[in-house]
């Protein structure tokens, strides 16, 4: 009797090792799929225009169908990028629902398209001075004249500009990338934009709601290219394939990627030569990136402000 009482905790454990032994392989054969999910929920898609929208989880294999075909085309990959990436093309303008669903897991996910006019955000990086001392003259007020120029600045740094290429030509300012609604308008009115051609003057200019008066800003584009990601939002008619960067000597190439980033400047120099004599040129340079990928960041987009009104 004794002995069988010895016995008992060891046969326990035996079998308690081996149901956790059939356990684990169970687990082992059991194969895990990812849950599908995209960064948002809804999305704005530029008539007549490309977007591409990664998806954050998923398992590569998917079904797609769309409430309305008519509005967008799409096309799904997954090459160079792991779960996959769809491309919508806007067709048309109007809001439907896209539904995806994992092939692997059944999951769906049910997101909202909205095909809208086409549109760009921009965010101003920096703000430069530039300026050009005549020859032989003293350059001892150099960094006097310099803040004197940036008196003349049009933005703020952080600042977000929104320019919608709609039939009114709609342009608005915001704070930061945290502040993108109706309700946080600095500024806002219409612009005009040509790209070196003969339909204009070359450069954006921006009439504010109210004002008869406008701001004219000349372009200057790294490596000599217009990005695709501007040209959303300018007229074909206004576009030059033979564009030509400005040529002022005293302005440093930049290092910046052409397809990410451009300047806008404005020539300052007959109210700055008014008080520095000493003055050849000078300008305002606003360093703008494109915030081409502000889709798939946590910033938040108002629809209020896409949605043809």
């Amino acid at each position: 009797m004794k002995r069988i009482f010895q016995l008992l905790p060891f046969s326990m454990l035996v079998t308690a090792f081996l149901l956790l032994t059939f356990s684990s392989c169970q687990k082992e054969d059991t194969e895990y799929y990812e849950d599908l999910s995209f960064n948002k929920e809804t999305y704005f898609v530029p008539l007549g225009h490309e977007l591409h929208v990664n998806i954050q989880r998923g398992n590569g294999d998917y079904e797609v169908v769309a409430a309305d075909e008519a509005l967008f085309e799409w096309d799904f990959s997954n090459e160079n990028y792991y779960p996959g990436y769809f491309k919508f093309k806007g067709k048309k303008i109007g809001t439907t629902t896209l539904t995806v669903a994992d092939k692997k897991n059944a999951a769906k996910v049910n997101l909202t398209i909205h095909v809208v006019d086409p549109f760009q955000f921009f965010h101003v990086l920096e703000i430069m001075p530039q300026v050009k001392i005549k020859a032989n003259a003293s350059s001892s007020k150099l960094e006097e004249i310099r803040q004197e120029i940036l008196k003349y600045r049009n933005f703020e740094k952080q600042q977000v500009i929104l320019l919608k290429a709609n039939a009114k030509r709609d342009y608005y300012i915001f704070k930061d990338d945290k502040s993108i609604s109706v309700d946080q308008i600095l500024e806002n009115g219409e612009f005009q934009i040509n790209i070196f051609t003969n339909y204009g003057p070359s450069g954006l200019t921006l009439i504010k709601q109210g004002s008869s008066n406008s701001q004219h800003f000349k372009f200057y584009f790294p490596g000599n290219e217009v990005s695709d990601y501007l040209k959303i939002i300018i007229p074909k008619s206004a576009q030059n394939q033979e564009l030509k960067a400005s040529n002022r000597n005293y302005l440093a190439e930049s290092p910046l990627p052409p397809n990410d980033y451009f300047h806008i400047y404005n020539d300052v120099t007959s109210e700055i030569a008014k008080k520095y004599p000493e003055v050849e040129s000078a300008s305002v340079f606003h360093y703008l990136h494109i915030l081409f990928r502000i889709q798939e960041s946590e910033t938040a987009i108002d629809q209020n402000l896409l949605i043809k009104q």
